[in-house]
């Protein structure tokens, strides 16, 4: 006797004493059970009662049974799914830029050397499907948000198609990787010259030197889980900044 076997006798026995909100599903040899749908998996339907689930033939049961679960298929009721978020360092890089030119006070281009450095950041995003219940064609949405230099709030979007999260299962995804540049400008500003009062011959010039440093930061993600159509599941992981006033949805 098969597992599947023993599971419908378990319904059977069970299904004389325990109410349940479900549809009577009838074999083919007559035996009626009272359980839910909780999933199609190829020619086979998952069938649970009282937290037990078991994989049945869709050929096994009654035509109006198999009509139900034809229809079923076709428009699965959604799925409540958990989101989580966990951000992830990816590889760093240094790169010493050319000899650039920059405007001094007096107008004239000095030489100067940018020295930029890039840190690479993405999220790994945990879907979980705690229901017995597989959730079908599930959509997962996504927006990285980065502060740039000047304050503006850029945002990266993407988003992942999962055919089926089986229930109790879990399922991660890897965001694109967002750049955030760090950018330190070391360049000549100006130059005093000291003449001598009587020659007017220069005696001594101080060269000024000057830094700029721009830096972006990582805003954080937003993530929104879709399932038959609507939202199943969110998570936002923003820097406090943004957390109160919160930034635009991409998509």
């Amino acid at each position: 006797m098969t597992i599947s076997q023993v599971f419908i006798i378990s319904l059977v026995v069970l299904g004389s004493s325990t109410s349940v909100s479900g549809r009577v599903f009838t074999d083919l040899n007559g035996r009626q059970i009272e359980a839910e749908i909780a999933g199609v998996r190829g020619d086979n339907v998952l069938l649970t009662l009282n937290g037990k689930m078991a994989e049945w033939p869709i050929s096994g049961l009654s035509e109006d049974d198999q009509i139900y679960i034809e229809k079923w298929a076709r428009n699965p009721p959604p799925v409540k799914l958990t989101a989580q978020v966990w951000e992830r360092d990816g590889a760093g890089k240094q790169t010493l830029g050319g000899i650039s030119k920059f405007p001094s006070s007096s107008g004239s281009p000095n030489r100067g050397k940018t020295v930029t450095k890039s840190t690479f950041k993405h999220y790994q995003i945990d879907v979980s499907n705690p229901t017995v219940f597989d959730a079908e064609n599930v959509t997962v949405q996504y927006a990285i948000y980065v502060v740039t230099a000047d304050g503006d709030v850029e945002a990266q979007s993407g988003r992942f198609l999962a055919k089926v999260i089986e229930g109790r299962k879990r399922q991660s995804f890897t965001t694109k990787t967002a750049e955030l540049n760090s950018t330190r400008r070391d360049y000549v500003s100006g130059r005093t010259d000291y003449v001598d009062a009587d020659t007017g011959i220069v005696v001594q010039s101080v060269v000024h030197r000057d830094i700029d440093r721009t830096k972006e930061t990582l805003g954080g993600i937003w993530v929104k889980v879709f399932n038959g159509g609507k939202m199943v599941a969110e998570s936002r992981k923003l820097t406090s900044e943004l957390a109160r006033e919160l930034p635009r949805w991409p998509h």
